[in-house]
């Protein structure tokens, strides 16, 4: 009588499984309960615990098994598998190499052809300062004996060192270009790698 009630009790609490699987752990419990020998109703509560935590427990492994059914088992490569991988590494890696070689080429020649125009404008801004001291100092020599001279040797340096103040900002946007495209190259091997390593 005392086990009819405790494996009722415990089919209430099991409501929340299906009724086969409830029916099995009903059926399991039933089994051992006479396996064991249990009579009464405080045997089977210290031997199984209490109807309701029971329950529960039953009920949290059923869940914890769907959960695990449910995800996904992680492949692991085999050795064959892994042997051909490193085969088609090694065969191509005189290939990927040439690659690399051509792409970093590339890569510096861009960089010092831009590093190059930018030294051809601080080169050009250097030249005009220095024309332009020079031509003031000759132009200031030469204003007491030939003042024409000395006019035309002034706008030269006038010239001279406005050619040079034009310059100077292109120097800080070269500079500035030059370090955006050395970012958004960089970038851009980056994204390439990272999605060849998918």
């Amino acid at each position: 009588m005392d086990k009819q009630r405790y494996l009722e009790e415990l089919a209430k609490y099991l409501a929340p499984l299906s009724a086969e699987e409830r029916q099995d752990a009903i059926d399991f419990y039933s089994e051992m309960i006479d396996d064991a020998g249990l009579v009464t109703w405080d045997a089977m509560v210290m031997k199984l615990g209490k109807p309701e935590s029971l329950a529960h427990k039953i009920v949290g492994d059923q869940e914890g098994s769907k959960e695990t059914s449910s995800q996904p088992t992680r492949r692991h490569l085999n050795a064959g598998t892994l042997a051909l991988i490193l085969l088609v590494i090694v065969i191509t890696f005189p290939i990927w190499m040439i690659l690399l070689g051509i792409a970093f080429g590339i890569v510096v020649a861009i960089i010092g052809a831009a590093f190059g125009v930018i030294m051809g404008i601080i080169s050009t801004i250097m030249v005009g300062i220095i024309l332009g001291i020079t031509n003031i100092y000759i132009g200031i020599l030469m204003a007491t004996t030939n003042p024409a001279v000395s006019l035309f040797y002034i706008g030269i340096a006038i010239i001279a060192l406005a050619i040079a103040m034009f310059l100077l900002p292109l120097i800080w946007f070269g500079f500035k270009l030059l370090i955006h495209w050395m970012v958004e190259l960089i970038q851009w091997i980056t994204k390439k790698l990272h999605r060849g390593g998918h």
